[in-house]
């Protein structure tokens, strides 16, 4: 029996990575289970690649280290498609992928890499039924004018969609824990848009 829940989340700074994680990993331990994370490479620099890596113990399964090796990942939350592509290897054939239709054009260099093109390789590699492409940018920033709401609303379709065993209520704990309350309630509105 699988003891532990690997995550890996992916995308450039200046996107709410790290918020986040912290929210997450808040209402892991909210929800009752043991959780650890790490940053492993990257800056959480503005266009800098960023993955972070999250261990979530099942049942009352401990959480003895957040890092996990390649093939290991059973959900992929990807917020920027190139980034996402990085990080195939940590994937095998059940992984589950939630992906931003987000493309950032200033973190490549090679004019080959089109979002198209991306789009095309991640849709060639990862089966069809495993990959679910959000538009959670365009969607909070049309309903909340706001793009970096964007991670609070794919964590809001992870846990409404089953792709990650916490409840609700446990991440609205997490959120008030880590953020700060003048940004609460939009942080709160994008998470519950993925329930509609």
């Amino acid at each position: 029996m699988k003891q532990n829940f690997n995550i890996l989340i992916t995308g450039v700074g200046g996107q709410g990575l790290v918020t986040l994680v912290d929210v997450l990993t808040k209402a892991i331990l909210a929800d009752g289970k043991d959780v650890k994370s790490s940053e492993l490479h990257g800056l959480s620099q503005r266009g800098g690649a960023v993955a972070v890596y999250v261990t979530m113990g099942l049942s009352k399964n401990k959480a003895f280290s957040p890092l996990f090796k390649k093939g290991d990942a059973d959900l992929i939350i990807g917020m920027e498609l190139l980034e996402t592509l990085r990080e195939i290897p940590f994937a095998n054939k059940n992984t589950k992928f939630l992906v931003n239709n987000k493309f950032w054009p200033l973190a490549v260099v090679d004019e080959n890499f089109t979002k198209e093109k991306i789009l095309a390789k991640l849709e060639e590699i990862i089966k069809k039924e495993n990959m679910h492409l959000v538009d959670a940018g365009k969607i909070c920033y049309e309903k909340l004018q706001s793009e970096v709401l964007a991670t609070m609303y794919i964590l809001g379709y992870a846990v409404y969609n089953k792709y990650l065993d916490i409840k609700p209520e446990s991440v609205i704990i997490g959120m008030q824990k880590a953020i700060p309350a003048k940004y609460l309630q939009m942080n709160i509105d994008a998470f519950n848009l993925a329930k509609i």
